[in-house]
């Protein structure tokens, strides 16, 4: 449409000039043409020149605006969470009684000064779960999340909500949600609360649970563990491997176990290497 416009004012031009130029004398030729000729260059300019460069410098201020918009994104997606996950699968689950992995990838230029976790139901008021994290996070300016959450026997079956948080050195923070499904999976290997006792003298100490795995059981280990002493004791006796279920009765000698308190874990293990905890405490005088 330009080039049409432009065509028909040059064509117009012409024949004015050719009219002028037939109309008049010689001498008196030269200033009609000469007037004739600038009010159409500004007339060009105006119409078209002008409005061409407008849009030019408006396209111009446009992708300055786009570039900074670009920038801010990028800016702040390099202080984030990503892949925050729950579960061992792609559907985010877990399960009553079982420990619930989340990852995540923090990935920032500020050092962390921790990482909290929140776990609330989307509805009623079911089991929550609070805590915050630091070793092996503060001062890093990016890390790779992994922990296991135990969720209580209890826990309701359920939709749940996910928060992490990421706190800074600089206290800003960032955040990330992911809703999970809470449910009960009858094929787990399971134990009940762990029975736990000391000796009058502090050199024995006893253990009883009932275990049961659909899946039969494979093994169960003992973990002592206390401020500054720890210790793991395996269990895979014939009696016990491959049943379904197991009275668990054991005595273990501590008399080298410094004084204290201390917590007992009783992990069972099934044959398809899924495990279940239970727990019980004592305390050495």
């Amino acid at each position: 449409m330009a080039n049409m416009n432009m065509a028909t004012v040059t064509a117009m031009t012409i024949m004015t000039m050719t009219t002028t130029i037939m109309d008049m004398s010689t001498r008196k030729r030269m200033k009609p043409i000469t007037n004739t000729i600038m009010n159409n260059i500004i007339k060009f300019f105006k119409e078209y020149l002008l409005p061409a460069a407008c849009r030019y410098i408006t396209c111009i201020v446009l992708l300055f605006i786009g570039l900074g918009v670009l920038y801010s994104c990028h800016s702040a997606n390099d202080t984030a969470i990503r892949d925050l996950k729950v579960g061992t699968d792609s559907d985010p689950k877990g399960f009553a009684g079982i420990a619930m992995p989340v990852v995540a990838k923090v990935k920032g230029d500020k050092d962390i000064k921790e990482i909290e976790l929140a776990i609330s139901p989307k509805s009623g008021s079911d089991w929550n779960f609070l805590q915050r994290y630091r070793d092996g996070l503060a001062g890093q300016k990016s890390a790779d999340f992994k922990e296991a959450i135990p969720i209580p026997m209890d826990a309701k079956v359920g939709d749940y909500h996910l928060k992490m948080k990421v706190i800074y050195a600089d206290l800003t923070e960032v955040e990330s949600t992911v809703d999970f499904n809470i449910s009960v999976d009858s094929s787990i290997p399971l134990a009940s609360k762990l029975e736990v006792g000391i000796n009058a003298d502090g050199t024995d100490l006893h253990l009883e649970s009932q275990l049961s795995a659909a899946k039969t059981i494979k093994s169960v280990t003992i973990s002592i563990i206390g401020d500054s002493w720890s210790k793991e004791y395996p269990f895979d006796k014939a009696s016990m491997v491959g049943k379904l279920e197991y009275n668990f009765h054991e005595h273990l000698k501590v008399a080298d176990v410094p004084k204290g308190k201390y917590e007992v874990v009783l992990q069972v293990k099934d044959q398809q290497d899924r495990t279940f905890e239970t727990r019980g405490s004592f305390e050495k005088k």
